[in-house]
């Protein structure tokens, strides 16, 4: 039965040095990991240049996206395909409408991932419940009656409808 270690000796960092593992690194792995002593000091370090890279090249595409987008990026597509896909769509003529609307694109596509119809997203004031739009509207926003029972039935099955 080999014996084990309770302790890293000098010769065990000296040995993990020349594998290319730092003296805290073996530290961790043995002490607080509870790995092997040989196995801490010999076990390859993982590189992680990758990911790094491959947000760089995107960003030189013109493509700007952060370390977790490229990620989940990566779980779907080809390392290609990460970097050289566009975001989203910027042409959408929607989030145009939305943004001379002051409406910003994240809250155009936050109000599509909750249901919102394109047009209603990209015109709907922010900030604005139904029945301020519809009970106060403003000389530019000259509201008829089917267009305020539109837009108080805005969201038809939502728990919210019977607030007002």
């Amino acid at each position: 039965m080999i014996p084990i270690k309770q302790y890293l000796t000098p010769e065990d960092y000296e040995i993990a040095e020349s594998n290319g593992i730092s003296e805290r690194l073996v530290y961790e792995r043995f002490y607080i990991n509870d790995w092997t002593a040989e196995r801490a000091i010999t076990q390859p370090v993982k590189r992680k240049g990758k990911l790094k890279k491959l947000v760089e090249e995107a960003h030189s595409n013109g493509i700007m996206i952060s370390r977790s987008g490229m990620q989940a990026r990566m779980r779907k597509m080809s390392d290609y395909d990460a970097v050289n896909t566009p975001l989203r769509e910027s042409s959408s003529e929607y989030v145009a409408i939305a943004e001379e609307n002051g409406i910003s694109r994240q809250a155009y596509y936050s109000r599509r991932k909750r249901g919102w119809d394109k047009e209603l997203a990209s015109t709907w004031p922010v900030g604005k419940s139904r029945k301020e739009v519809a009970v106060k509207p403003t000389a530019s926003d000259d509201l008829s009656e089917s267009e305020i029972a539109r837009i108080l039935n805005i969201e038809v099955g939502s728990p919210h409808n019977s607030w007002f």
